[in-house]
């Protein structure tokens, strides 16, 4: 699998959450770590669509961190589904962060 190669050691995690969602835990060193995995992943996704099935593909991710997002999977989760969300909104092929504008948007939900 190509995703699979692009994770930086051996102990990292990729599994599919559900339909067309993957989850990665990755050990990074910081935030221009995960932009340049991210990178990585929406050039992969990309060209693999291309190579397979002549067309394009749009990937979107979202990037939660341990410990200043969540200190647990499930906090964690929910964080980076925001983000997500939020690539998503933004027209896809990008990842985004929680925390800042994102996080803010979530708390404000959560008020309402």
């Amino acid at each position: 699998m190509q995703l699979q190669g692009l994770l930086p050691q051996s102990d990292d995690i990729l599994a599919r959450v559900g339909g067309d969602e993957f989850g990665l835990l990755i050990k990074l060193n910081d935030t221009d770590h995960a932009i340049l995995i991210g990178e990585d992943i929406l050039k992969a996704v990309q060209n693999a669509a291309r190579k397979v099935l002549d067309s394009a593909l749009s990937t979107s991710i979202g990037w939660a961190m341990f410990p200043a997002d969540g200190e647990d999977v499930y906090t964690l989760m929910a964080q980076a589904d925001e983000a997500l969300a939020e690539a998503k909104c933004q027209g896809g092929n990008a990842f985004k962060f929680f925390g800042g504008e994102v996080s803010r948007r979530a708390q404000q939900r959560l008020w309402v």
